[in-house]
C-alpha cells in the first residue's frame, strides 16, 4: 500500500498485551507518580519505559517504591541486588546486593549523572503488584550516564516483602529532581 493509503477498516487479530497508560515528562520534577487512576486491578503487571533520564543532583540514586495506599505509605522490606558494567572499560564490572528495611521500595542503580543532555533509558517490569498475597518482584535494566563521567549498564531485580495489593509506582530521585519521560504500560 501507498503511504497516503486511507485506512477504513478494522484491524483484528493483533496483539494488545501491552496498554499505553500514560506519558509523564519530568523536567526537574520531585518525583514521578503514577497512582490508582493508572495502577489498577485491570492489569497484574504493569512496565515503565524511561527515555532520557537524568538525576538533578549529580551522584543522586534513581529509585522506586510501590504503595497499597496509593501513597499514604510505603512498606516492606527489599532485598535488591544488581550486575553493572561500565560500557567503557572491560575492567570495570561487578555486582552488588542490599537490604532496605520496611521501605517499600528501593534505589535501582547509584550515582548517576546531572548531564540531562546526555539522556540515559530504563525497563522497569513490576509483576503481580496489584494482587494480594505475593510478594512483589520488581526487574530493571537501566543504561545511563553514571556521576563519574561515563556510561554504565545496570541489570538487576527485587523482592518487596509486601503482599497487600497494591495502587501506586513511585520514581524518584534520592535527592533533588528527576528528567526524562516516563511511559507506563499496563500488561494483559
Amino acid at each position: 500500500l501507498a503511504d497516503t493509503y486511507a485506512f477504513t477498516g478494522t484491524v483484528t487479530g493483533t496483539p494488545s498485551d501491552w496498554v499505553k497508560l500514560n506519558e509523564t515528562v519530568a523536567s526537574g520534577a520531585s518525583n514521578v507518580i503514577f497512582n490508582n487512576t493508572l495502577v489498577t486491578t485491570t492489569y497484574q503487571n504493569y512496565v515503565v519505559l524511561g527515555s532520557n533520564i537524568a538525576m538533578g543532583t549529580n551522584t543522586a540514586n534513581f529509585e522506586t517504591y510501590i504503595s497499597a495506599d496509593n501513597g499514604g505509605s510505603y512498606t516492606g522490606d527489599a532485598k535488591r541486588g544488581f550486575v553493572y558494567r561500565n560500557l567503557y572499560s572491560g575492567s570495570s564490572f561487578g555486582h552488588a546486593q542490599q537490604t532496605f528495611s520496611n521501605a517499600g521500595g528501593f534505589f535501582l542503580c547509584p550515582s548517576l549523572s546531572s548531564s540531562t543532555n546526555l539522556g540515559g533509558s530504563c525497563q522497569i517490569y513490576y509483576q503481580g503488584i496489584t494482587t494480594s498475597g505475593n510478594w512483589r518482584y520488581i526487574n530493571y535494566s537501566i543504561s545511563a550516564r553514571h556521576s563519574g563521567g561515563e556510561a554504565y549498564l545496570w541489570n538487576g531485580a527485587s523482592e518487596i516483602q509486601q503482599s497487600s495489593a497494591c495502587n501506586l509506582i513511585l520514581i524518584q530521585a534520592s535527592t533533588g529532581t528527576l528528567y526524562g519521560t516516563y511511559t507506563l504500560y499496563g500488561v494483559k
